[in-house]
């Protein structure tokens, strides 16, 4: 019984393995993506001024988002690793230290962005008309964010032990909520852009409560509160592993608060029309995510039974699966572009300058499936320097230099510009790494007899 999951996932065809695996993640990484898209939608029809607002928001947001996976997805993998090796009271003080670490910041985030409301919104770019709107979206989410924080720790605690539908339906929970009740907090209770984010914010106890209950029906793992739990060796491991998380998540909200800045010189309609195509394309990336991280427990239990053929297969066929469905999403963006920015607002300047950089981000998408595989590969096969320097590289390095200068040359036309560079700049970058990494793979020869533990981990394997 205990050899059925290890066989399954180093022997079953890749292709339906892919999907099998990839799903639960697509779906959870569409749930966040939804959340912010829904709220868009509303304020959207509710005024300009407030769907600016919403954007100016959401990189400290995604900020928040990446300091919670990086306790969340650090403990989770630590967790699957123990339960893996039947150390059950271990994995217990890795899932109780990343669940309360997570609370912990976020609770000290939120009271710290609360005492600065008004002059972080400015830092993040918000106009003087969207200011005050942000300012009344934002404080109910910051409320509930140690109860937001919980659910990013929650959910890939239960996916990474095997019950990916429970995280999906802990999520999903709030997210149906969220689309049925906006509208009522928004329009007919009168609250307006506040009743957004309340709305936002009691959906997300929704899920946690959900998620919880989830977790202590099924999870091996606990995280009520015990004298031993408290080890700083287990608190470095798992911000070590959840590293790469953090970077990912963190330079595209740094990204996206200077896109925001550089844009709120050309005004409001600019600015909201920004925050249409980057939660559109947010929308495609959640997708490619899920593929992604559908593609990493293949690798990585190939990886450890020495099956490197099979990392190859599995790499390309995730390769074109989600190459296959960026051109599509590309394509269609790039055709209709002003029709799904008009689903968001109907101010005509919104539409226009929405639909412009939709299609100049669309243009690039497809370029993204090497860069986002490559990331998720090396981080399965211990390669994380790699894998940190590519965000650095695409959202930092490349972008930042040309935010800088372009617009000052070619205006708001310099700011659509920027991310297709700097993604055509980071995929030429990644060949090359590609290439290595591909070599080092080929050149592995399987140094063991047995197949390596399904609970052993890759950093381990590697050295």
């Amino acid at each position: 019984m205990q050899d059925r999951p290890y066989a399954h996932m180093v022997s079953s065809p890749v292709g339906r393995l892919l999907s099998e695996m990839a799903l639960p993640a697509i779906v959870s990484n569409l749930v966040t993506v939804i959340y912010s898209l829904v709220d868009a939608l509303y304020l959207g029809h509710l005024s300009v001024s407030a769907l600016a607002a919403s954007g100016a928001v959401m990189p400290l947001t995604i900020i928040f988002k990446s300091f919670s996976l990086l306790f969340g997805i650090g403990a989770a993998n630590k967790v699957s690793v123990c339960l893996g090796k039947k150390e059950k009271e271990e994995a217990s003080a890795y899932a109780f230290q990343g669940f309360w670490s997570s609370v912990a910041f976020s609770i000290l985030l939120a009271i710290a962005c609360l005492c600065a409301i008004r002059p972080l919104l400015r830092l993040l770019g918000s106009t003087p008309s969207a200011l005050p709107l942000a300012a009344l979206y934002l404080v109910p989410i910051l409320i509930a964010s140690p109860i937001n924080g919980a659910n990013y720790v929650l959910n890939p605690l239960l996916r990474f032990q095997g019950h990916a539908n429970m995280a999906m339906a802990g999520l999903c929970s709030g997210l149906v909520l969220n689309i049925a009740f906006e509208p009522l907090f928004i329009f007919k209770m009168g609250l307006g852009i506040l009743g957004a984010g309340i709305c936002t914010a009691l959906c997300q106890v929704v899920s946690f409560i959900v998620l919880l209950i989830f977790f202590r029906i099924k999870s091996e793992a606990r995280i009520g509160f015990r004298k031993k739990y408290f080890q700083a060796r287990i608190f470095k491991s798992l911000l070590f592993t959840g590293l790469p998380s953090l970077l990912r998540n963190g330079m595209r909200a740094i990204s996206l608060n200077l896109v925001d800045l550089v844009c709120s010189p050309f005004g409001t309609a600019a600015l909201a029309g920004v925050t249409v195509a980057n939660r559109v394309v947010t929308l495609f990336a959640s997708v490619r995510g899920g593929i992604g991280q559908g593609y990493q427990p293949i690798c990585g239990y190939a990886f450890g039974a020495g099956k490197y053929a099979r990392i190859k297969k599995a790499f390309k066929t995730s390769i074109a699966s989600c190459a296959i469905f960026l051109l599509a999403a590309s394509v269609i963006s790039i055709a209709l572009a002003p029709q799904i920015a008009s689903l968001f607002q109907k101010n005509p300047a919104v539409v226009s300058k929405g639909a412009s950089y939709l299609r100049f981000l669309s243009a690039t998408l497809p370029l993204t499936t090497l860069i986002a595989m490559f990331n998720m590969n090396c981080q399965t096969l211990g390669k994380n320097v790699l894998s940190s320097v590519v965000p650095l590289l695409r959202h930092g390095l490349y972008l930042i230099p040309f935010l800088f200068i372009l617009p000052h040359f070619f205006g708001y036309g310099g700011v659509e510009i920027c991310q297709p560079i700097a993604d055509v700049c980071t995929f030429l970058t990644v060949i090359p790494m590609q290439v290595h990494v591909h070599r080092w793979l080929n050149n592995l020869r399987p140094t063991r007899k047995e197949p390596v533990a399904v609970g052993t981990t890759l950093n381990e394997i590697g050295n």
